[in-house]
Order: structure tokens, then C-alpha cells, then sequence
């Protein structure tokens, strides 16, 4: 498994299946980063979905899912596993540069 760059992205959500993976992957796509993902109990598919993005991420990708709707104390939840943290939601774009 690849080494974990030092930098994370965390993604607290909650039934955004598609703008999540959208968002995975353009991560993945432009930076060199890890991303924590925190799941506040989705009833969608946002967290099979996310595990699968997981598994082909060369461990860059981490999945959290709540089992209930934590709201902001997800994203402290994600923060707590990071040494280096920025903080993006399912729907904010993500642009190079």
C-alpha cells in the first residue's frame, strides 16, 4: 500500500451519493492527499459508493459511517484522524490551482 500524504481533506455527509463521488474523485484526480469521509448514517448509497472509491484509492480514501446523524460533530470526527486537515463538503467544487 502507498504511503498516506500528509494532508487530508475531510468530508462530513449525509445523502449526497453523487455529488460525494463527484467530489472523491476529483480529489483523488488533483491533489496529492488523503480524504477522510464521515458518513452521518446516509439511507442513500453514499457510503457503499464511497467504499467502493476506497478500494481503489491506494488507502488514500478513509470511510467513517456514523450510525446516526451526528450533524457538525462528524467533521470533528474526521479532523480528530488527520495531522494536516482542509475541510470540503460533498458539493463544493473542486478546481486545480
Amino acid at each position: 500500500m502507498a504511503t498516506k500524504p500528509s494532508t487530508s481533506f475531510v468530508i462530513a455527509t449525509r445523502d449526497r451519493c453523487d455529488e460525494l463521488c463527484a467530489v472523491l474523485d476529483r480529489l483523488l484526480d488533483t491533489f496529492d492527499c488523503s480524504i477522510i469521509l464521515v458518513d452521518n448514517a446516509s439511507q442513500d448509497c453514499s457510503v457503499p459508493a464511497a467504499a467502493r472509491i476506497a478500494d481503489r484509492s491506494d488507502g488514500r480514501v478513509t470511510v467513517i459511517p456514523l450510525p446516526r446523524n451526528e450533524g457538525a460533530v462528524a467533521r470533528n470526527v474526521g479532523v480528530a484522524q488527520a495531522k494536516i486537515v482542509s475541510a470540503v463538503d460533498a458539493v463544493d467544487p473542486v478546481d486545480p490551482g
